[in-house]
């Protein structure tokens, strides 16, 4: 009989404590883990929410110099109208080169159309004559060629709402090649 109490003594298990305290951290670390894993979730969204707004930004800026760089001087038009509101170009089709022109407009808010970027501001300037002015003022063109003229350069400053992943004013430049000049 003394064999059988020295065995069943040697054979015990958890104490309740041991079990509470086991469980405690179990759950603590559990709890960890979820708030790591939700953090983790919450950065991957906001970095793919930022990298898709990047991509609507570069992809709408590449379409604007895609269209600039297509402009196609036609007689008795204006390849580049800009009233202030609404920016008019006359460029050939990507499609078919030769097929002919195409009126492309951009404009900060349109009833109809695709909306490309959340825009607070724009305005446009033109590079004529060593000098930028104002798209709008006449200074640097003729009457004879103020309807097939097309500037050395168009200035674009868009400024971009608080909240995007670009905020603030942003300014693109776009160079003629055919007017440049060759000059750096």
């Amino acid at each position: 009989m003394s064999q059988g109490r020295s065995a069943s003594k040697t054979a015990r298990g958890f104490t309740l404590v041991e079990l509470l305290l086991a469980i405690a951290v179990m759950s603590l670390l559990a709890i960890l883990s979820w708030r790591g894993l939700d953090g983790m979730v919450r950065a991957q969204e906001i970095t793919r929410q930022r990298a898709d707004e990047m991509l609507v930004l570069q992809s709408s800026l590449g379409q604007w110099g895609t269209d600039l760089d297509a402009l196609m001087p036609i007689a008795n038009t204006t390849p580049l109208d800009w009233d202030g509101q609404v920016l008019r170009l006359t460029r050939r089709t990507s499609a078919v080169p030769d097929e002919g022109a195409l009126v492309v407009a951009w404009t900060l808010r349109g009833a109809q159309g695709a909306t490309l970027l959340p825009l607070q501001d724009w305005q446009i300037f033109y590079y004529r004559g060593g000098a930028w002015s104002n798209a709008q003022s006449s200074s640097g063109t003729t009457a004879e060629n103020s309807t097939a003229a097309i500037p050395d350069g168009v200035r674009l400053q868009i400024t971009l709402p608080p909240g995007q992943a670009l905020a603030g004013q942003l300014t693109r430049d776009w160079v003629n090649p055919l007017l440049g000049g060759g000059r750096t």
